[in-house]
């Protein structure tokens, strides 16, 4: 998560993206790209899923795998629908999450190992 807040401004004062303008349901103000929620959402619901398919071995570990994935989808295309991101922002979003969990992971386990 920490990586995500770091890296999500980062790269919208890169790309300097503007917001949609048509349709919007909510004002909101700052850059579009990537999708802040997005990123978080993945990088915090995606390490519970990779939480999930490492450490747990119950019968439950299909339906909270199954409810973090939903609530990834269910933010992501909760902005879509406010009108305050493109789809190509969101798709960013969830890439860069993805990001965040796979460098968390290589990072955990090289300080583990040495």
């Amino acid at each position: 998560m920490a990586l995500s807040g770091i890296l999500n401004p980062a790269l919208k004062n890169i790309f300097d993206r503007e917001r949609p303008t048509l349709l919007r349901l909510i004002d909101i103000t700052g850059f579009s790209f990537p999708s802040g929620h997005a990123m978080g959402s993945t990088a915090y619901f995606g390490s519970g899923i990779y939480l999930l398919n490492r450490l747990n071995q119950g019968n439950s570990k299909g339906i909270l795998i199954g409810l973090c994935a939903a609530m990834i989808l269910l933010i992501s295309i909760s902005r879509v629908y406010l009108g305050v991101h493109y789809p190509t922002d969101i798709i960013a979003g969830i890439i860069g999450g993805v990001f965040c969990i796979i460098l968390s992971t290589l990072l955990l386990r090289n300080k583990l190992i040495n």
